[in-house]
C-alpha cells in the first residue's frame, strides 16, 4: 500500500528568456519571443 503526502513546492526561475504559451494551445505548445496579452 503506497501512501500519498501533500507536498509543497516553489520555483524560482529566471533568465534572457521565457516561455509565454497561449491556452488554447494546450496540447501543441507554441512559444513566442514577447509577452502575450493573456500573460501580461
Amino acid at each position: 500500500m503506497q501512501e500519498y503526502f501533500d507536498k509543497t513546492f516553489c520555483l524560482e526561475v529566471w533568465g534572457d528568456y521565457a516561455c509565454f504559451t497561449r491556452p488554447e494551445m494546450k496540447v501543441e505548445r507554441v512559444s513566442y519571443d514577447v509577452i502575450t496579452p493573456s500573460a501580461a
